[in-house]
């Protein structure tokens, strides 16, 4: 969950290397969602990304980013909600968790989390959350 945090430079290394699939059981509970929800919501192959979970082994580079854009999204909303002064019994990411499954105006009634296979479409996601933040509804 720290790697938001790390320079650009240590978040390639930690791409290269690969994020550890053992952190999909653990961001998956925080959203609100079933670990095979965050694996296909990410359109990452479920089959694979179990068997390395259970291995104890890494994602690749492609998946890696994708995770550690989901981390980054994360990240993003919390510092939204410190901003906003929300009360410290406000789970974020639940919150972030049940927003990212509702139909949005700006994706034409998708959801935002269905624009997760792509870094672009994260990015797109980024953006709705930001204009959140400033009173604007897409």
């Amino acid at each position: 969950m720290q790697a938001h945090k790390a320079t650009t430079w240590s978040r390639v290394c930690l791409l290269r290397e690969g994020i550890p699939a053992g952190v999909i059981p653990i961001l998956a509970p925080k959203l609100g969602w079933s670990q095979a929800r965050l694996i296909q919501t990410m359109a990452l192959p479920l089959s694979t990304v179990r068997k390395k979970i259970s291995k104890g082994e890494k994602l690749n580079a492609s998946q890696s980013e994708r995770l550690l854009s989901l981390v980054d999204l994360l990240a993003a909303a919390e510092r939204i909600a410190e901003r906003a002064g929300v009360p410290e019994d406000f789970d974020v990411f639940a919150w972030l968790g049940t927003w990212l499954l509702a139909p949005a105006p700006a994706l034409g009634g998708r959801s935002p989390a269905s624009c997760f296979d792509t870094l672009e479409g994260f990015a797109f996601v980024k953006g709705l959350l930001g204009a959140l933040e400033h009173g604007i509804y897409l």
